[in-house]
C-alpha cells in the first residue's frame, strides 16, 4: 500500500484510510506492506499495489511505470467548483486557473518550497489532468468511497473502462464505543477538521454565536492564518478553539457532545460525521459531494452559505435527544474498517484472478 509522500506530516483522512485499511485486511490474514510513495519498493515481492487518493498522481505514475503487477488505486476524488471555497482569494484564482491546473500549481509549490518530494518527474509535462487519466488507465479496478464518487469519476473521465468497485469509507469502531465521554463537553456543539475556507468554519462560528449555544472548533489552520483569526474574531463568547487532538481525544469529546456539525462546501464522506454518529452525537451535514449517500437517514442537512440554514439545523438537533436517529447501530454495521476491508479484499482477488 502507498500513501502520499506528506503524509508523514500532514494526516488526513486518506491517510486514516489507508491506515485502517491495512490493519482491518492484517485482521483477514493479509500480508501487508505500506509505503510512503517515495520510498524503493521491490513490487515483484507483492500480489497486488495499492494507490490511495488519485488527486495526487505525482505519487503514483512512477511506480506503474515501473511494474507490471496489478494494481488498484482508492480514488478518494475530489472535484472542486469555485463555490466550493466561498467567496474569498481561493475561489477567485480557481475561477482564473481551473481546478487542474491549481493541483498542479499546489504540487509544484510544495516541491520548490521543499514541503514535499516530486515523486514522478513525468508528472511536470503531462500536468494533473492526464497525469490522472494515465493512473486510471493502468490500473486493474478503481475503489471510490461510495457510488456517488464512482459516478463523478466516470463523468470526469468517460473514456475510462476500468471497473469501479465501491469500498466504504469506515470508523474505528471499538476506539470511538469504548471511549469514556469527556465531560467538560457535555452538550456541546462541536466543529472537528482542518481549519479551512472549503470546511466552512466561519459559517458554524456565525451559527453557533448567533445562537449562544456552547460549541468548540477543534482544527489546526491549513496554509496561511488569515482564515482562522476570521474565524476567531467574529467567535463569541460561547465558543472554544482547540488545537488538533489525536482520536482518542476526539473521541472522548465526541461521547459528550450533544451535535457535530460539518458545514463543508465538499465532502466526499465525513469521516468525522460517521465517528461523531457512531459516539451518539446527532449529525449535522450538507448535500455535497457524497454526503447524501452515507447520511439521508441519519442527519440533519444545511446549506453551507446560508449561516440560518444552519441555525435551524443545529437547533433541531439540539433540542433532540442523543442518537436521534439510531445513527450509532446503523454506522457501526455498515461502516466499520472490517466491513471496508472485507470489501477491498474482494476487489484483490478479483483483480490477481484476472491476471
Amino acid at each position: 500500500m502507498f500513501i502520499r509522500s506528506s503524509a508523514r506530516s500532514n494526516i488526513g483522512g486518506d491517510v486514516i484510510q489507508y491506515r485502517k485499511t491495512a490493519e482491518g485486511l492484517r485482521s483477514l490474514g493479509c500480508d501487508i506492506s505500506l509505503f510512503f510513495a517515495d520510498e524503493q519498493v521491490s513490487y515483484w515481492n507483492y500480489d497486488v499495489l495499492h494507490f490511495f487518493n488519485l488527486i495526487r498522481p505525482s505519487d503514483i505514475l512512477r511506480h506503474l511505470k515501473r511494474t507490471g503487477r496489478p494494481a488498484v488505486v482508492s480514488s478518494i476524488f475530489v472535484e472542486y467548483r469555485p463555490e466550493d471555497f466561498g467567496t474569498g482569494i481561493q475561489s477567485r484564482i480557481f475561477r482564473a486557473i481551473g481546478a487542474h491546473n491549481m493541483e498542479y500549481i499546489k504540487t509544484l509549490t510544495r516541491f520548490v518550497l521543499k514541503r514535499d518530494a516530486l515523486v514522478s518527474p513525468d508528472f511536470l509535462w503531462l500536468g494533473q489532468k492526464r497525469s490522472i487519466h494515465r493512473v486510471l488507465s493502468r490500473v486493474r479496478a478503481v475503489l471510490p468511497n461510495s457510488l456517488s464518487e464512482g459516478a463523478r469519476l466516470t463523468a470526469a473521465f468517460p473514456k475510462i473502462t476500468r471497473p469501479i468497485r465501491p469500498v466504504v469509507n469506515g470508523v474505528d469502531v471499538d476506539r470511538f464505543l469504548s471511549a469514556e465521554p469527556d465531560d467538560f463537553y457535555r452538550d456541546y456543539v462541536m466543529c472537528v477538521g482542518r481549519i479551512e475556507p472549503l470546511k466552512n468554519q466561519l459559517g458554524f462560528v456565525r451559527a453557533l454565536t448567533d445562537l449562544g449555544l456552547p460549541a468548540v472548533v477543534v482544527g489546526n489552520p491549513s496554509g496561511i492564518g488569515t482564515y482562522y483569526d476570521m474565524c476567531r474574531r467574529e467567535a463569541g463568547s460561547n465558543i472554544t478553539f482547540v488545537p488538533f487532538l489525536e482520536q482518542q481525544s476526539i473521541a472522548r469529546m465526541l461521547k459528550a457532545a450533544k451535535v457535530h456539525v460539518l458545514p463543508s462546501y465538499f465532502e466526499t464522506t465525513g469521516l468525522v460525521s460517521l465517528e461523531a454518529g457512531l459516539c451518539g452525537c446527532n449529525i449535522v451535514v450538507t448535500s455535497t459531494g457524497d454526503q447524501v449517500e452515507y447520511f439521508s437517514s441519519i442527519a440533519e442537512f444545511c446549506d453551507p452559505d446560508d449561516v440560518e440554514s444552519i441555525v435551524l439545523a443545529v437547533s433541531r438537533s439540539f433540542n433532540a435527544p442523543r442518537n436521534r436517529f439510531g445513527q450509532s447501530e446503523i454506522i457501526r454495521q455498515r461502516y466499520s474498517w472490517n466491513v471496508a476491508a472485507q470489501q477491498t479484499l474482494a476487489v484483490y482477488r478479483e483483480v490477481v484472478d484476472e491476471s
